[in-house]
């Protein structure tokens, strides 16, 4: 009996130590931690660093030893609430009830907040703040700005900020025409079921910007497109297929013009 009470008093011993050992250690790098770690809601804690890295990957933001939420970081927290007052804004605006050219300063705050999150690398920010100065919605218009941002954005794997900048090289926009590179960013897009970026992916591939020519690809790239309900892509199907009609026409014609041509000099060698 003695010796049964012995062993469980060392088994409890144990697991106090290893769960007090575990406590100290950051579970992502498990390296000791200190007093000036940061602690997440859920109790657990976690380097600051690790943290901060963990943010900027493209997993599920979550504690990795519960696997609860992360809270929003101060870069989200400031997005979101430029996102608020932009929104109500942005509402008015497309009831007529107001001009992005005459906010008062108050009204302009979203900027700010905007400007201090995308400094500090917010993705969601550096596009927003780059669509404000694309288009002068409560600054004044700043292409090379929106270009910079878009960029930022991109390069942390932003959806509508790579559909944005493939439409810089895709248009010619302060930078030369380059469909290669516009192809690149409308790629990157378009994996994620962004429809327009599919349809100008379907249109390259028509007209052999960028990319070969090639209708089968074109043709796949827009009914993708059109299974989203996108209405311009259900037009240049239609337009595609007669292009098709009219090309193979014109190879029968060629096919028939060298297939006489080559039997008539045949029969004038004879």
């Amino acid at each position: 009996m003695k010796n049964i009470l012995i062993s469980i008093i060392l088994l409890l011993s144990n697991s106090f130590a290893y769960g007090v050992t575990d406590a100290l250690e950051c579970p992502i790098c498990l390296d000791t931690l200190d007093n000036s770690d940061s602690e997440l809601p859920c109790s657990h804690r976690i380097h600051s660093f690790c943290l901060e890295q963990l943010r900027k990957i493209n997993v599920n933001q979550v504690c990795p030893v519960c696997r609860d939420p992360l809270p929003p970081s101060m870069e989200e927290k400031l997005f979101e609430e430029g996102f608020s007052i932009y929104s109500k804004l942005k509402s008015s605006f497309d009831q007529g009830e107001i001009s992005w050219t005459t906010l008062s300063k108050e009204q302009k705050r979203f900027i700010d907040l905007w400007s201090i999150a995308a400094f500090k690398g917010n993705p969601s920010a550096q596009y927003y703040l780059g669509l404000c100065y694309k288009d002068g919605r409560g600054v004044e218009i700043n292409s090379i700005k929106a270009l910079e941002l878009f960029r930022l954005a991109s390069a942390q794997g932003h959806t509508e900020a790579q559909f944005n900048l493939g439409l810089f090289y895709y248009e010619g926009k302060l930078v030369s025409v380059d469909f290669c590179e516009a192809i690149k960013w409308f790629y990157l897009a378009a994996e994620k079921n962004h429809e327009e970026a599919q349809c100008i992916i379907g249109i390259c591939y028509v007209n052999g910007q960028g990319v070969t020519q090639n209708f089968s690809q074109a043709l796949s790239w827009l009914y993708s497109c059109q299974s989203q309900g996108n209405s311009k892509a259900i037009l240049t199907i239609g337009e595609v297929k007669k292009r098709i009609i009219k090309i193979k026409r014109q190879r029968r014609l060629s096919l028939w013009r060298s297939f006489f041509m080559r039997e008539e000099k045949i029969f004038h060698s004879r």
